[in-house]
């Protein structure tokens, strides 16, 4: 039996946990959480991000089987509490996921039971907002054309596990390919983003400053540079890779606040559908901050 990571990631044994230099692969289970959140405090943006400092996950995790909250259950070969099942999965098991149609949820830690006992993703309705889904206000729906149908395109998880297998055909890895998720969901909505065009010398559709270059020089959009100037369906740049000025380390699609603050946002990237992350240049945030946005004429 082989168990499967995602790539760039390795399993470790003593914990049962895939893991990167500094990460621990979830989404985690409730129990979890909870203990991530008498740690950290109630309501932690830390506690609801998907990946985890390696070394809290370890403490957290613990060294039995399964992870507090679950139990192993030998017909399904998986640990699961009473929604999830929790991985690191079998490389059968992730195949068998692909087959029946899950997507990007095949690649992370934590899967609907639904999976196990081989049932195929849902299909889920394409309306051209779903305000419910993703409960914004009327009033804070984008005003652009191009915005509305960006932000309508991923009201539909359906429309996520497109663009994920569109980039892997193509790509062949969700690795450092938020700019290939980015570049293909506009191009999903008939925004023109030719693949295979360079910038300077980068490919527009994989290079985050070629990129951001093309929207602003060849497209005409807008750049943002104050963070509580964001709105549904902007495209967010954070700050330079260390040592490589002028290059975005990460890009997203940028959904709502989830706090009344304006620092903690909802996005949708290659790292996955509709989840959190701190934009903030705080002392405390982890993730690499809001650096400037682009936003559709």
């Amino acid at each position: 039996m082989t168990l499967w990571c995602p790539e760039g990631a390795i399993y470790y044994p003593l914990q049962h946990l895939c893991v990167t230099t500094h990460y621990a692969i979830g989404p985690f289970s409730h129990a979890m959480q909870v203990a991530c959140e008498q740690y950290k405090g109630t309501g932690s943006s830390e506690c609801r991000e998907e990946n985890w400092d390696i070394y809290f996950a370890g403490v957290l995790r613990g060294v039995s089987q399964c992870p507090p909250g679950a139990t192993f259950d030998t017909s399904l070969s998986a640990c699961l509490d009473s929604e999830f099942a929790y991985g690191p999965f079998t490389t059968e098991q992730v195949e068998i996921c692909r087959q029946l149609k899950w997507g990007f949820t095949c690649e992370i830690m934590r899967w609907p039971l639904a999976i196990l006992q081989g049932n195929r993703a849902p299909q889920s309705p394409q309306p051209p907002i779903d305000t419910a889904k993703w409960n914004l206000p009327y009033a804070h729906l984008p005003k652009g054309k191009t915005a509305a149908a960006l932000i309508g395109f991923y009201a539909s998880a359906d429309n996520y596990s497109r663009v994920y297998r569109q980039v892997m055909d193509w790509f062949g890895t969700t690795h450092n390919a938020c700019v290939a998720f980015m570049s293909t969901a506009l191009r999903n909505i008939g925004v023109y983003i030719p693949r295979e065009l360079n910038q300077k010398g980068y490919n527009i559709s994989t290079w985050t400053q070629a990129f951001s270059e093309y929207l602003e020089q060849n497209l005409g959009w807008q750049r943002i540079v104050r963070l509580t100037d964001l709105q549904p369906g902007d495209i967010v740049f954070t700050m330079d890779i260390d040592n490589t000025p002028g290059t975005p380390a990460h890009v997203f699609l940028f959904v709502d606040w989830n706090d009344s603050t304006e620092t903690l946002a909802r996005i949708v990237d290659n790292q996955g559908f509709l989840h959190t992350r701190e934009l903030s240049s705080s002392s405390t945030n982890s993730a690499t901050p809001f650096q400037y946005g682009l936003r559709s004429p």
